[in-house]
C-alpha cells in the first residue's frame, strides 16, 4: 500500500510538472502566423453609394492580443501586424492558401496570393534573424513567386484600405477602431476584402467572405455570390444552390459546371439563364444521370453586357446511380423532377427572395468558410508525449493491489 501511495504522490507531482512544461512548450512552440482577424459581419453584398457617403468602416476582431515575440518569431518593428486590402476579384481558399480569380475571357485560372508583400520585407527579416529566434531563416528560402512586388500579376490588384496607416498591431483595442476605407478615389466595382498577417517568417492571409459593391452616379456593376455546393447527388436528385445578386433590372443569372481541376475546359451551362435583380436566389441544380465531380459557377449578365461571376472552393459529386427523391427542408438536396427535364426551364426555375441583398447569410462562403488562413503546422512538443506515457505507467503501478471481495461492513 505504501508503494501505491508513493506512486500516486509521484504521479500527481509529474502530472503538475507536465502541465507546466506542456503549457510552456505550447507558448514557446511557434504555431505559424500570428493571429488573423475575423469578420463577424458576414453579409452577402454590401452596397456603397459614393453619392451618399465618402467612406466605409470595415469591422473586424481578434481573439487575443498578439504582440509578444516568442521562439519562432523574427523581431521587426512592424512584425505581428495586420494590413487590409480590397481586391476587385473573387478570393477563395483552396489547399490552405488564398487564391484570386483570373477569369478573363470566361475561363478561370487562380492566382495564389504570395506570402510576402515585398522583397524589402524578405531582406529585413533575413537581416534581423538571431540565434534566439530559432528560425534559421534566410532570404534564399523564399521563392520569387512568393513575393508580391516581383512581377506578380496581382501587384496592381491589391488596393490598400489605409495607405497612410499601413500595418497595425494585432490588438483588440486596434480592432475596435475598425478600418476606415475612404472611397473618394476608389473606382466603382465589386471588391473582396483581405487582410495580410505580417509575421515573419510565417506570413499569411485572411479574407472577408462577403462582397463590397461600390456604385456611383455613372457606375453600377453587377455582383453575385454563390454559397457552398458540396454534396453527393444521385440521379433523380438535385442540390440546392443559393446566393445573392445585386444587378440592374433585366439582368440574367446562369449556373454552369465543369469537371474538377479542368481549368482548360469550357463551362457547360446547367441552369438556363433566368432574370434576376436585387436579392437572394435559391434553385435546384439537378443530376441528369452523370458520374462526375464538378465545379460550379454562377454568372450574372446585365442588359449592357457587363458580367460578374462567382465560384465556390468546394465541389459537387454526382453519381449515375438512380434514387427516389423526397423533399426535406433541412437537407441540401432537392427534387428537380425527372432527369429528362433537368435542363428545361420549368424544372430549373429559381425561388427568388425579394429581400435586400444586404441581408445577412450565415452560409455565404465565398472565401471558404468566412476567412481561412494558411497557417503552418505547429512545432512538435515531444516532452508532452513522454510525460503522458509516464503518467499512464504510474497510474497502472498505483492501481489497488488488494482485490479480494470485502464484506459490507469492511472499509
Amino acid at each position: 500500500m505504501r508503494l501505491a501511495w508513493w506512486c500516486r504522490g509521484l504521479g500527481f507531482g509529474l502530472w503538475a510538472l507536465g502541465l507546466w512544461v506542456g503549457s510552456a512548450a505550447v507558448v514557446e512552440a511557434h504555431p505559424g502566423p500570428s493571429e488573423p482577424p475575423y469578420f463577424s459581419d458576414q453579409v452577402c453584398i454590401v452596397r456603397l453609394d459614393k453619392t451618399q457617403g465618402t467612406q466605409w468602416q470595415l469591422v473586424y476582431g481578434v481573439p487575443v492580443d498578439d504582440v509578444d515575440f516568442t521562439a519562432g518569431d523574427i523581431v521587426l518593428a512592424d512584425a505581428k501586424s495586420h494590413e487590409f486590402f480590397a481586391v476587385p476579384r473573387q478570393v477563395l481558399s483552396r489547399q490552405g492558401r488564398l487564391w484570386v480569380a483570373d477569369d478573363e475571357g470566361g475561363g478561370t485560372n487562380w492566382l495564389r496570393l504570395p506570402q510576402w508583400l515585398s522583397a524589402d520585407d524578405v531582406r529585413r527579416a533575413a537581416a534581423a534573424v538571431t540565434p534566439e529566434d530559432g528560425t534559421g531563416f534566410t532570404a534564399d528560402q523564399v521563392e520569387q513567386d512568393e513575393i508580391l512586388d516581383l512581377d506578380s500579376p496581382l501587384v496592381d490588384l491589391l488596393r490598400p484600405l489605409q495607405p497612410a496607416e499601413g500595418r497595425v498591431p494585432i490588438t483588440q483595442r486596434q480592432a475596435l477602431r475598425g478600418v476606415n476605407w475612404v472611397l473618394q478615389d476608389v473606382p466603382g466595382g465589386v471588391y473582396q476584402i483581405v487582410a495580410y498577417v505580417f509575421s515573419p517568417p510565417e506570413n499569411a492571409w485572411a479574407a472577408r467572405s462577403g462582397l463590397v459593391k461600390i456604385v456611383s452616379a455613372t457606375e453600377n456593376p453587377p455582383a453575385v455570390t454563390l454559397d457552398r455546393v458540396a454534396a453527393q447527388v444521385l440521379t433523380g436528385q438535385g442540390r440546392r444552390i443559393s446566393g445573392c445578386v445585386d444587378a440592374e433590372q433585366g439582368s440574367t443569372l446562369e449556373i454552369a459546371v465543369r469537371p474538377q481541376g479542368a481549368s482548360e475546359s469550357a463551362w457547360e451551362p446547367w441552369i438556363s439563364p433566368f432574370e434576376v435583380g436585387l436579392g437572394a436566389y435559391e434553385l435546384c441544380l439537378p443530376n441528369p444521370g452523370l458520374d462526375a465531380v464538378v465545379e460550379v459557377r454562377a454568372e450574372v449578365r446585365t442588359p449592357d453586357g457587363l458580367v460578374a461571376r462567382a465560384y465556390t472552393s468546394d465541389v459537387l459529386t454526382l453519381f449515375e446511380a438512380e434514387s427516389d427523391c423526397a423533399e426535406n427542408e433541412n437537407s441540401v438536396l432537392c427534387c428537380p423532377g425527372s432527369p429528362d427535364e433537368a435542363h428545361q426551364d420549368e424544372a430549373s426555375q429559381p425561388l427568388v427572395d425579394a429581400g435586400a441583398a444586404r441581408s445577412p447569410r450565415d452560409d455565404a462562403v465565398l472565401a471558404g468558410g468566412g476567412g481561412c488562413v494558411a497557417a503552418g503546422p505547429g512545432k512538435p512538443v515531444k516532452a508532452q508525449g513522454w510525460l503522458t506515457l509516464g503518467l499512464v505507467l504510474l497510474g497502472w503501478l498505483a492501481r489497488p493491489t488488494d482485490r479480494r471481495p470485502k464484506s459490507p461492513g469492511q472499509r
